[in-house]
C-alpha cells in the first residue's frame, strides 16, 4: 500500500515508523516550517492526572503515555537511543490543598499500572524533590511520569522509518482530489532525500496514493484546501 504522510513532528515521524514497519511504501512530506509544536512542547508524559472526561478521548491519551517503553525498545533495536526519554516521575504542584487532594484522588481511581506509585507530598516534601520550588506548594508525585525531547524523538522516528524504506520529500503539500476522494497529493518547491532517492530534485510532483494521513498541525488548512 502506498501512503503519503504530511508533517513529520512527532505525530507524523510515528506514523511513518509504524506503517513502513508494517511494509506500507511510505512517503513524508514536509516544509520543515518554524513554530511546530513538536519542538514547542515540554515533552512532559504524565497523561493519568488530565482533567479530561471524555472516556474514549483518555483512554488514546492514556494509552500514548503508556506505549512509550515499548517504542523506546522498538527505537532502540533499531539503533536509536537519542531521545530525550527519561521515567523520571512527575510532580504536580499547588498551593490549594482542595487542589492536591482531588489531583490524588483523580491519579488513584484511574489507577493505571504505569503510573506506578501516587504520592500526596507535604510543602517540605515536595522541596525537598525540587528544591527550586517555591514555599507555599505542595505536591502530588506520580512515580510513572516521565519526559521526552519532542524534537530528538521525532528525528530518530524519521531516522528508523528512513531504515525501513521511507522516503522523505522537503515541500508543501495539498491533497490531489479524484472523482470525490483524495488519490494523492501535490508537492511544490522541495527536494527529495532519504534512503532510495538521496540527492534527487522535484519541482510541482504528483505523488499518488492509496491513503493520505495529515499531520500538520496548525499547517493543515491549505493541505485541505482543495478538498474545501
Amino acid at each position: 500500500m502506498r501512503i503519503v504522510v504530511v508533517g513529520a513532528g512527532v505525530l507524523g515521524a510515528s506514523t511513518a515508523f509504524h506503517l513502513a514497519g508494517m511494509g506500507a511504501n511510505v512517503t513524508v512530506i514536509d516544509a520543515k516550517l518554524d513554530g511546530r509544536a513538536t519542538a514547542a512542547g515540554a515533552g512532559i508524559i504524565c497523561p493519568w492526572v488530565s482533567g479530561v472526561e471524555d472516556p474514549v478521548f483518555y483512554r488514546l491519551y492514556a494509552g500514548g503515555g503508556e506505549y512509550y517503553p515499548e517504542l523506546m525498545a522498538a527505537l532502540a533495536g533499531a539503533g536509536e537511543t537519542d531521545t530525550g526519554y527519561r521515567r523520571a516521575g512527575a510532580m504536580l504542584v499547588s498551593g490549594d490543598s482542595g487542589e492536591l487532594g482531588w489531583l490524588e484522588r483523580t491519579a488513584r481511581q484511574r489507577g493505571a499500572p504505569a503510573m506506578g506509585d501516587v504520592r500526596l507530598l507535604s510543602e517540605k516534601a515536595a522541596r525537598a524533590l525540587f528544591p527550586p520550588l517555591r514555599p507555599g506548594l505542595g505536591g502530588v508525585f506520580i512515580e510513572g511520569g516521565a519526559r521526552v525531547d519532542g524534537r530528538r524523538l521525532a528525528a530518530a522516528l524519521m531516522r528508523a522509518a528512513a531504515a525501513r524504506g521511507a522516503v522523505v520529500v522537503d515541500g508543501h503539500a495539498a491533497v490531489v482530489v479524484e472523482a470525490g476522494r483524495v488519490a494523492g497529493v501535490d508537492v511544490s518547491s522541495e527536494r527529495i532525500s532519504g534512503e532510495r532517492m538521496s540527492g534527487k530534485r522535484m519541482s510541482g510532483k504528483r505523488i499518488r496514493a492509496d491513503r493520505v494521513v495529515v499531520t500538520a498541525g496548525a499547517w493543515t488548512d491549505p493541505v485541505l484546501q482543495p478538498l474545501g
